[in-house]
């Protein structure tokens, strides 16, 4: 496990650059914004897997310029503009995730109610992110059948009748 609770790749190509496999916090300049905290895994000469879903490109209405811009685990390319910031230049290959996300009350998406929920996300290979108190975005493999919705909606409102 990362700092961040990602689980690390484990197999690797025999020629794979074990020093690359650490996760870094750095800067990425994207078309709509900087994200100063943008943890990622460099794999390559200037590219990257982003271990978190970037912020600021949540902050789109632009459909096209969505479509083009990163998501959680998805391989990007960058330009180093000097150490430790970036450049956003091209998502490399998608991460195929099905993202699920939830505006919430911050005492709600803090809530350990939602623990086995959260549990369940990484047992089926997902992982979960809070965002500004109240932003829970859950992350599925494509191939998963499991939809949170209803168990969150049910869990939060048995919740609030104790």
């Amino acid at each position: 496990m990362t700092q961040s609770g990602h689980r690390l790749i484990t197999n690797r190509p025999p020629d794979f650059d074990f020093r690359m496999t650490e996760e870094k916090k750095i800067s990425i300049e994207y078309p709509v914004g900087t994200d100063d905290a943008a943890y990622v895994t460099f794999v390559g000469p200037n590219k990257a897997r982003l271990e978190l879903d970037p912020m600021s490109c949540m902050f789109t209405d632009d459909e096209t310029e969505l479509k083009s811009l990163p998501e959680y685990r998805d391989l990007i390319e960058l330009d180093e503009i000097e150490p430790g910031k970036h450049r956003f230049v091209r998502v490399l290959e998608r991460a195929r995730f099905q993202r699920f996300q939830f505006m919430l009350s911050d005492p709600e998406a803090q809530a350990k109610v939602l623990n086995p929920i959260l549990s369940r996300t990484m047992e089926l290979g997902g992982n979960w992110e809070r965002a500004f108190g109240g932003i829970l975005t859950i992350f599925l493999p494509n191939d998963c059948s499991y939809d949170p919705t209803e168990d969150i909606r049910t869990t939060l409102t048995a919740s609030s009748r104790e």
